[in-house]
């Protein structure tokens, strides 16, 4: 497989999503000592004034992490799409990773403690987005790429799974929308570097060589 610039473009943006891991874990090391990741939301570490006796000193580094992931999002489906066959699914796959970045691009311009029904409005698309997405992904990618076809349904169970948790469980807020929301990401990311592996490992077919006639 041979990527062709787009693709090539479409997967960087993926592989660099995982910067948001990197900026989540700077952002929580800053943190004071009251926030709990097990029960601490991911929006509380985007808060641009102190609740109680929560401060996130790192918040803008959180926002903007917000804002150029759903960039990412956007720009790697843009690039990748035509890894599938044009058709009806692609475009509501394509249409359901629009809402998972405007939705995830939003969440940091409208944090939680600004205005917390508008974040909430803006915040929610993605978590169902995201995993309705991997969901129409998975038996086309599992024909063309099967180790990617199960992965795609791991992340997409364990991520349905989390979104359920957060309705209907009493489980710390922390860790169930952390399992809703990084499956995507995760898998984003591997789908990218394993498109440039696949890409690099291709080998060249070799023009077969026509008889000649005897002169």
């Amino acid at each position: 497989m041979t990527l062709s610039v787009r693709e090539r473009i479409g997967a960087a943006a993926w592989v660099l999503i995982a910067g948001y891991f990197v900026a989540e874990a700077v952002v929580l090391a800053a943190m004071p000592t009251a926030y709990n990741a097990a029960t601490g939301s991911i929006s509380s570490l985007g808060e641009i004034h102190c609740t109680g006796d929560i401060c996130s000193p790192l918040n803008d580094l959180m926002n903007w992490s917000f804002v150029v992931t759903g960039i990412l999002v956007a720009v790697g489906a843009f690039g990748l799409n035509t890894l599938l066959p044009a058709s009806t699914l692609r475009n509501f796959v394509l249409a359901l990773l629009a809402v998972t970045a405007i939705s995830c691009t939003a969440t940091g311009f409208v944090t939680i403690d600004t205005n917390e029904s508008l974040h909430q409005l803006v915040a929610i698309p993605t978590f169902i987005a995201r995993n309705a997405a991997l969901a129409l992904l998975i038996l086309p990618i599992y024909r063309r790429w099967p180790t990617i076809g199960v992965l795609t349904a791991t992340a997409c169970v364990t991520g349905t799974l989390g979104m359920l948790a957060i309705l209907t469980t009493d489980l710390p807020f922390g860790v169930v929308e952390r399992i809703a929301l990084y499956p995507f990401s995760l898998w984003a990311v591997v789908v990218g570097v394993a498109a440039f592996v696949r890409s690099t490992s291709a080998r060249p077919v070799t023009p077969v060589r026509q008889p000649t006639a005897p002169e």
